[in-house]
C-alpha cells in the first residue's frame, strides 16, 4: 500500500471514529438535518419537501441526552463531563413529552435528504422503526461512506498525476478535527464533497452526452454552496468548445431557485440583504470589521470547530495553524502555464459573494458577526485542490520542512481535540 492509500485509509478510520465517538446531536445542526431526512422516510413527499418542523420524536431524543449550549434552549441538560462519549450507540430513556419546533434547516434543497430518507426507509423495512439516535448514527456513517467513495473513486483517479506532495497535504488536511466535524456528521456536506469530487474528475475525463450537464445540475439540489463549482465546470466546458453542455449545466443548476420557491423557501442569507435592519445599513466601518471577524472565524474553524459546543482550540494551536498556512503560502508560486485560470477565478468570485451574503444574513438573523462555521470549506476542497494543481507550483526545497510540520500539527491537533472533548463529554 502506497503512502497516499495509507493516508486515505487513516482518513476513513478517523471519520468513522468521529461518527461513533461524538455524542448524539453534538454535530452542528444535527437534529435539524436529521429531521429533514426523517421527513422523507416517514411523511408524504409534499410534506417532506417543505420540511419545516422538528418532530416531537426528535425533540424528545434531544431532551433525553446531554447537549451543548445551542440546543440547551430546547431544555436538555448541559454536558457535565460524564458518560456522553459514544452515547449515539445507546438509547436514553425519555422524560417529559415534547412538541414540534421550527426546523431552521428547512431552507436547504432536498436532494441529500431524499437520499438519506430513502436509506432509512429501506433499512427500517428490515429492522423495524429505529430510534432517532440510531437513525442519526446511520446517517453519520452514510456521510463517512460518501467521503470514502470520493477518496477511493473520483479523487484517486483525479489526483493520479498530481505531485505526491499535493496528495499528501490534501489527505493530511482531511485528518484535522475540523474535517471530521464537517464530513462525518449528519448533514448534506459529505454528499456535496462527493459531488464536487465527481465534477472535478468528470471534467478531466471529458465525457460526452448529458452526463456532465446533469451532474452540474444536481449540485445545488444538494446544497447551494455547490454554485461556485457549477460555474467552474460551466466555464471549463464553454472554453473547451462544449457550449451547449455548459449552458445546459448552468441553466439546470439555476433551476434550484424556482424549485426552492415552489417548496416554500423563505429563508436564506441572500434574502436578508434587502430587509429593514440589514447589516448593510450599519456604519461601513462596523460592517467591514464584522465581515473580517466572520472571515477569521471561518478560517479558524476549518481545522477545529469543537462540535456544537464550540469548545475552542488552544490559542497557541490557532497561531501554529496560521503560521503553517502562511508557510505553505509563501513557498507557492504562480504556474507560468496555468490552466483554467478564468474558470477558477469565476468560481472564487461566486464563493466570495456567497460568503458575504451568508455572513450578512447570519448577522441579520442572529445579531452577531462571526457565525460562519468552517464546515462549508470542506465541500469545496476537491475543487480547491484542483485549483492548486492548475495554478500553483511549490518550491521543492521547502517541501520536507513544511510536510514534517504539517504532520506534527495534525497529530497535535487530534490529541488536543480528543483531550478537550473527553473533558467536556466524559
Amino acid at each position: 500500500m502506497n503512502s497516499a492509500a495509507l493516508l486515505a485509509v487513516l482518513v476513513v478510520a478517523r471519520f468513522a471514529l468521529h461518527a461513533v465517538f461524538l455524542p448524539v446531536f453534538e454535530g452542528p445542526d444535527e437534529p435539524f438535518h436529521l429531521a429533514r431526512a426523517a421527513a422523507f422516510a416517514d411523511a408524504p413527499l409534499g410534506e417532506a419537501l417543505s420540511g419545516r418542523m422538528l418532530p416531537p420524536e426528535i425533540v424528545e431524543a434531544v431532551l433525553a441526552n446531554p447537549c451543548g449550549p445551542d440546543l440547551s434552549r430546547l431544555g436538555c441538560r448541559p454536558f457535565d463531563g460524564s458518560g456522553a462519549s459514544f452515547n449515539v450507540t445507546r438509547f436514553a430513556p425519555r422524560g417529559r413529552p415534547a412538541v414540534s419546533v421550527e426546523n431552521y434547516e428547512a431552507h436547504h434543497p432536498p436532494l441529500s435528504y431524499l437520499v438519506a430518507g430513502a436509506l432509512l426507509r429501506s433499512l427500517e423495512g428490515v429492522t423495524g422503526r429505529m430510534r432517532p439516535e440510531s437513525r442519526l448514527l446511520v446517517l453519520r456513517l452514510l456521510s463517512v461512506l460518501f467521503t470514502t467513495v470520493a477518496l477511493f473513486g473520483p479523487l484517486r483517479r483525479l489526483s493520479g498525476n498530481w505531485p505526491p506532495v499535493l496528495r499528501a497535504v490534501g489527505l493530511l488536511a482531511l485528518l484535522t478535527p475540523g474535517a471530521a466535524e464537517a464530513l462525518a456528521r449528519c448533514s448534506n456536506d459529505a454528499l456535496l464533497f462527493l459531488w464536487a469530487s465527481s465534477v472535478a474528475w468528470a471534467l478531466l475525463e471529458r465525457p460526452h452526452g448529458a452526463a456532465l450537464p446533469l451532474l452540474l445540475s444536481a449540485g445545488p439540489l444538494v446544497k447551494l454552496t455547490a454554485l461556485p463549482v457549477v460555474l467552474f465546470g460551466a466555464v471549463v466546458l464553454w472554453r473547451s468548445g462544449r457550449r451547449t453542455a455548459a449552458s445546459a449545466g448552468l441553466l439546470g443548476a439555476l433551476l434550484v431557485f424556482p424549485l426552492q420557491l415552489l417548496r416554500g423557501w423563505t429563508w436564506g442569507g441572500i434574502l436578508e440583504l434587502s430587509r429593514p435592519g440589514s447589516a448593510f445599513l450599519e456604519p461601513v466601518g462596523t460592517a467591514v470589521v464584522g465581515l473580517g471577524r466572520s472571515a477569521y472565524t471561518f478560517l479558524k474553524t476549518t481545522f477545529w470547530l469543537g462540535g456544537w459546543s464550540f469548545f475552542r482550540a488552544p490559542v497557541p494551536l490557532v497561531a501554529a495553524f496560521a503560521l503553517l498556512v502562511l508557510g505553505w503560502a509563501v513557498c507557492l508560486r504562480a504556474r507560468p502555464d496555468a490552466r483554467r485560470r478564468l474558470a477558477h477565478a469565476s468560481a472564487l468570485s461566486v464563493a466570495l459573494a456567497g460568503y458575504v451574503a451568508y455572513a450578512v444574513g447570519n448577522r441579520r438573523l442572529f445579531g452577531v458577526w462571526g457565525g460562519t462555521g468552517g464546515w462549508y470549506f470542506w465541500g469545496w476542497t476537491p475543487w480547491l485542490a484542483l485549483a492548486c494543481e492548475d495554478l500553483l507550483v511549490l518550491r521543492r526545497d521547502a517541501v520536507p520542512l513544511l510536510l514534517g510540520a504539517t504532520c506534527v500539527f495534525v497529530l497535535l491537533a487530534n490529541v488536543l481535540w480528543f483531550h478537550r472533548a473527553l473533558l467536556l463529554y466524559g
